[in-house]
């Protein structure tokens, strides 16, 4: 008897120093007893010494049923050990992750237990780290290709991105130095500037160019940084890079899409603008003078309307061309719409010089736009107006030259013909007087417009009848010719509420 004692007293101590609790289970006295480390938690969860209910109160609930599974099918006799790993909580302490293990030492007849022992361990730190390094591991693993090397900056492993962006296998690079991914496109000079930034700062990050096993060479945007252990010494380098040729390629094609007409390909107004500002801005500014000219397709709103659109645009495309073939070396863009814009930076070394060349540069615009365009059975000859400004880049502004370029195609349109007109200083004031004109014959209508009758007679004297005729006098000019205005009234629409009035008053 005393040497069982003993045995047990031995068995115990041997189970709390091997693990963070004890507990033996006599099933047949049904009696259940627990010691070791963890019984304080068991204790201020409610615990009662004897009691099997208390450690089964504290199982998370997630974790009770497999728990009792296991319990009862060692009991049972189906399994050679107990093994379990579940969570133990209570109010008020953090959550535990325990280790169970034990064996049935007593066993009846049909083999089902009768005692049942075994340890309890602590492994809440060891789940941690596992999902940390879970954590880790599925970070490393990710879309982003990621390379450590050692300080020798030997390769010690890559991931599954890296092989994908690379080409190169695990295999083929463990062991191996970083610079068999060299395009050779930076200098000797960028890399010793990148390192002294990682020794310097712990980190770079920037574009770079490497080559994939293929010999293709590829943009990727690159983030070093630097692995210490718990002294400071640095004991790795971790590169992680992506591929941004796909992003690169996008912003291409934005940029392309912010400075050039989708239709045409030609630059597009931003780009026009941009192109007179350095011309106009530049600090090499030589004594040429240069030329910046609107192109108009005359009637081509109706044509679109009636033809649709479809139509429109491969005439677009095709008139777009030839003005580029006949303005070889020059800018040429789709201003908007129907209208083109043809800048000549260097035209003529004086104002005579500058006219005649880009009058002949007009010529040649219209003889190659003037030829049919054949879309499926339909022809379209264009007729266009030009209307040109020639200015001297060191005494215009690109605000200036554009208003007056404008000026000279609305003349153009003014004039509703085809053919060439230049900007100069009687155009600015007609332009202002028209401008006036239009300003005042709003207010004039209808208090400052009269009629007066001319008498109309037969060829022997007799009267026959009279042509009512319409005048205006304005307040500060006196009267102003019809010849003067009318056209003004036809071209913003007045002319419809001054006819009104007249019908009304004569």
């Amino acid at each position: 008897m005393r040497r069982q004692v003993e045995l047990e007293r031995r068995w115990e101590f041997a189970l709390d120093v091997a693990g963070d609790g004890v507990w033996d289970w006599r099933l047949d006295k049904e009696r259940y007893d627990y010691a070791g480390r963890w019984t304080d938690l068991l204790n201020q969860c409610g615990g009662q010494a004897g009691h099997q209910e208390t450690w089964l109160n504290v199982i998370h609930p997630d974790d009770l049923e497999p728990f009792q599974k296991a319990v009862n099918d060692h009991i049972r006799g189906l399994t050679e050990r107990f093994e379990n790993e579940h969570r133990v909580t209570c109010p008020g302490h953090n959550t535990k992750w325990l280790l169970a293990r034990g064996l049935g030492t007593e066993r009846d007849a049909d083999g089902r237990a009768r005692r049942f022992s075994g340890v309890v361990i602590d492994i809440t730190k060891q789940k941690e780290v596992e999902h940390e390094l879970r954590i880790a591991a599925t970070a490393f693993d990710s879309n982003e290709a990621k390379m450590i090397t050692d300080t020798s900056k030997r390769i010690v492993r890559v991931n599954r991105a890296f092989t994908l962006i690379t080409g190169y296998s695990q295999n083929e690079v463990i062991g191996k130095d970083p610079s068999i991914l060299k395009s050779g496109i930076q200098s000797t000079d960028f890399y010793r500037e990148m390192w002294r930034s990682i020794h310097e700062k712990g980190y770079w990050q920037g574009e770079i160019w490497n080559k994939r096993k293929n010999g293709q060479e590829y943009p990727e945007w690159l983030r070093i940084n630097v692995v210490k252990d718990a002294r400071g010494v640095v004991t790795n380098y971790i590169a992680s890079f992506n591929d941004v040729s796909d992003l690169k390629q996008a912003r291409r094609q934005i940029d392309h899409l912010s400075h050039y007409d989708t239709l045409t390909h030609l630059p597009n107004k931003q780009s026009m603008m941009s192109m007179l500002d350095e011309v106009t801005m530049s600090s090499d500014r030589t004594s040429k003078y240069a030329a910046l000219m609107f192109v108009d397709l005359k009637n081509f709103k109706a044509l679109n309307s009636a033809m649709g659109h479809s139509i429109g645009d491969v005439i677009l495309e095709e008139l777009s061309a030839r003005l580029s073939d006949a303005s070889q070396h020059i800018a040429v863009a789709r201003y908007g719409g129907d209208v083109f814009a043809i800048l000549v930076s260097h035209i003529g070394s004086d104002m005579d010089d500058a006219a005649y060349n880009a009058h002949q540069l007009a010529e040649l615009m219209i003889a190659k736009t003037s030829e049919p365009v054949m879309v499926d059975d339909f022809q379209y000859r264009a007729d266009i107006r030009v209307g040109i400004s020639i200015f001297h880049p060191k005494d215009n502004a690109a605000n200036e030259v554009l208003r007056q370029a404008e000026m000279a195609i609305n003349e153009a349109k003014i004039l509703d013909t085809t053919g060439i007109v230049f900007f100069n200083e009687d155009m600015k004031l007609r332009v202002n007087r028209r401008f006036q004109l239009e300003t005042k014959l709003r207010e004039a209508i209808p208090q400052q417009l009269f009629l007066t009758m001319q008498l109309q007679v037969e060829s022997d004297g007799h009267p026959s009848g009279a042509e009512v005729l319409i005048r205006w006098r304005d307040p500060d000019d006196g009267i102003v010719s019809p010849a003067e205005f009318i056209p003004v009234a036809e071209k913003t629409g007045l002319i419809n509420q001054i006819g009104d009035w007249v019908l009304s008053s004569a």
